[in-house]
């Protein structure tokens, strides 16, 4: 079964709601600079709540409050912060002159490899789709799991699934009604979809 992971939750409401869906991540984004940033406030209503079937992740952009690292399941990064020792997602995102190779490369430190589209502005959540054939070089040449976001939705993340095999899929505006607030009834349509491919 593909492993998936919801990101962007910011409220207690969406992350019940993807928690009672089986969903076996929810992302909380630590970047100030998002729209889908959460507040260590925040945070406290919503991670003592979830289920321990529903892995907390913290998605870490260019800051890194490793005072709250404690309180999660697993982190999402593009390093590794300092002292962490669960489990990591360290996230890649292919540029046009990034080789196979170098994307395929096995992580030091994580677990597992996360692929997202690059933004020069945005480190997540854009809504831009990656190349999936890249995608499906990367998985092929990588000795690790692959985890795929970027530009996934209702739609098509079947198609991602069945042509390319990924270890996990990541969704986060895909499934929004605005930044940081889901559309409960897209996510389950993701769901439904991811399960069913």
């Amino acid at each position: 079964m593909t492993w998936l992971k919801i990101c962007g939750i910011t409220n207690l409401d969406d992350a019940l709601m993807a928690a009672d869906l089986g969903v076996e991540a929810l992302g909380f984004v630590l970047e100030p600079s998002s729209p889908r940033f959460v507040s260590t406030k925040r945070l406290d209503e919503i991670l003592p709540r979830l289920p321990r079937t529903s892995k907390a992740v913290a998605v870490f952009g260019e800051w890194y409050p490793t005072t709250l690292v404690d309180m999660f399941d697993m982190i999402q990064a593009f390093r590794p912060p300092i002292g962490f020792g669960g489990k990591m997602i360290e996230v890649r995102r292919p540029r046009p002159d990034t080789s196979i190779e170098e994307l395929a490369r096995k992580p030091e430190l994580a677990e597992y490899l996360g692929l997202d589209t690059y933004s020069a502005t945005e480190a997540g959540g854009t809504g831009q789709p990656l190349d999936w054939e890249l995608v499906g070089q990367v998985i092929l040449a990588a000795d690790v799991k692959v985890i795929v976001a970027g530009g996934l939705n209702a739609e098509n993340v079947s198609q991602l699934i069945e042509g390319y095999r990924p270890f996990g899929v990541d969704v986060s505006s895909g499934v929004e009604s605005e930044p940081g607030i889901k559309d409960h009834r897209m996510v389950r349509d993701f769901v439904r979809a991811v399960r069913e491919a």
